[in-house]
């Protein structure tokens, strides 16, 4: 099961959830500065670690799409309450697509960030077979992070992001690249009966606007492109990725 870590909202009220899933290679703390503006909305949050990744890297498979979609939908039975926003970010994007598809209990909308699409995912076997030799070593993890923004990450941000990308099972980050990403879901899009919001980074050259537009397109939603920037838009464009996410939850209080 994956580790998660919660936030109350605003004392004595009962807050919109959002549960947030992040990217291959990030952990529950890519979402840290985002996680503190919703709080800030009175949004409460959730933000798991997905098994194999961060501080359940110790975890079992299997390392399937609905293998993490059965930890989600048991976490939100769990944590969630009667209503609340799915949001999932690159690989993350694609397991909330196949959590929303059962329609669980409580699921009032989806964001979908970058997301990984239900098809299999664009991706060049020249780069799958880089990121696989990547894995555990921090100087090519630092040209992929480094790669997949509009403007480099510094500090603390790009330090933790980088430690991150180490955090992570060799069993499923190989999973990932060589079958969870290929995976054909799309079959699926017809049961996702909720409001569906998807954004894509201005610059992202592998989850593109166009990808990101299809993916809307299938689900009967929405896109947004967030101008000037990349693939790792709750880090690059943390702003854009909060607004997004208090509407689909229905908060509109001003930030405090």
């Amino acid at each position: 099961m994956p580790n998660d870590a919660t936030s109350d909202g605003l004392p004595g009220a009962t807050p919109a959830t959002a549960l947030l899933l992040h990217f291959f290679g990030g952990t529950s703390r890519t979402w840290t500065e985002a996680r503190a503006a919703l709080d800030a909305r009175g949004v409460r949050t959730i933000a798991p670690d997905l098994r194999g990744f961060g501080d359940a890297m110790d975890a079992a498979g299997p390392f399937t799409v609905d293998a993490y979609a059965d930890d989600i939908v048991a976490l939100a039975a769990r944590e969630a309450g009667a209503r609340w926003t799915l949001v999932g970010h690159s690989m993350g994007g694609k397991i909330a697509f196949a959590v929303a598809a059962r329609r669980p209990l409580g699921l009032a909308s989806l964001v979908l960030v970058a997301p990984s699409p239900p098809w299999p995912e664009p991706m060049s076997d020249a780069d799958r077979a880089r990121l696989r030799a990547a894995y555990g070593d921090r100087a090519p993890a630092a040209v992929t992070i480094d790669g997949i923004v509009a403007h480099p990450l510094t500090g603390a941000v790009r330090e933790r992001t980088l430690d991150d990308e180490l955090r992570a099972s060799a069993d499923a980050w190989h999973a990932w690249l060589d079958a969870g990403s290929r995976e054909d879901l799309a079959a699926r899009a017809p049961n996702v009966a909720v409001p569906v919001t998807v954004l894509a980074g201005e610059k992202d050259r592998g989850i593109t606007p166009a990808v990101a537009g299809a993916v809307a397109a299938a689900l009967g939603g929405s896109a947004v492109t967030v101008p000037d920037a990349g693939h790792l838009l709750p880090l690059e464009a943390t702003n854009a990725v909060v607004a997004a996410i208090a509407a689909a939850t229905g908060s509109r209080q001003d930030v405090r």
